[in-house]
Formats: C-alpha cells, structure tokens, sequence
C-alpha cells in the first residue's frame, strides 16, 4: 500500500512519494506555483509538465534552451539583431550578411 495518504477530510487518496502527494495537495488548494515567464504571458500551472506543454503550444520543439530562446523572439516581435534591418536570431543576421553583403 502507498504510505503517503491525503490528509483532506473527504478524500483517502494515497500516493507512493511525497512528490506526488504535494503534486496532488495543489488540486485541494488550487496552488498553481509553476509560472509561463514568456511575453508577459504569466500563465500559471499546478505542475511543472503542464507549464512545459504551455510553452510548446505552438507544437514545435527545440533541442536546446538557446533555439527555444531563438525561437521565442518569433512569437514576441523582439528583433535584438540588427544590420539596417533587424533579425530575430544572429543565424538570419548572418544569412543576410553572406546574401546581401558579397564582396
């Protein structure tokens, strides 16, 4: 038997670590501590796996945070690279550069 037991009245749900007792405390509570930080968006979850679904909503995904980083500037306008016009990644920029810059 699992020897971690919900302590609410009304429920006897048992869990077989603490991690998921907590996990599971947060639907008594409503708790959703896990925050989306991207674009404002502010975005709260009750565990972290939702909060990682949230931010692959766009259904694409990323081998490392830095493409996710490359990413998200895509979704939120930021253009940080800039060349006359401006770039979301310092790849576009550099692509630009070889394309439109031949010596």
């Amino acid at each position: 038997m699992n020897p971690f037991k919900c302590k609410e009245k009304n429920c006897d749900k048992r869990f077989a670590n603490e991690y998921l007792l907590n996990a599971h405390k947060r639907n008594h509570s409503g708790e959703k501590p896990f925050v989306c930080d991207f674009n404002g968006c502010n975005a709260s979850f009750k565990r972290v796996s939702h909060l990682s679904q949230h931010k692959k909503n766009c259904g694409k995904k990323f081998i490392s945070n830095a493409k996710l980083n490359e990413h998200k500037l895509l979704h939120s306008g930021e253009r940080p690279f800039d060349c006359g016009g401006s770039y979301a990644s310092n790849r576009y920029l550099q692509r630009h550069v070889r394309e439109c810059h031949k010596k």
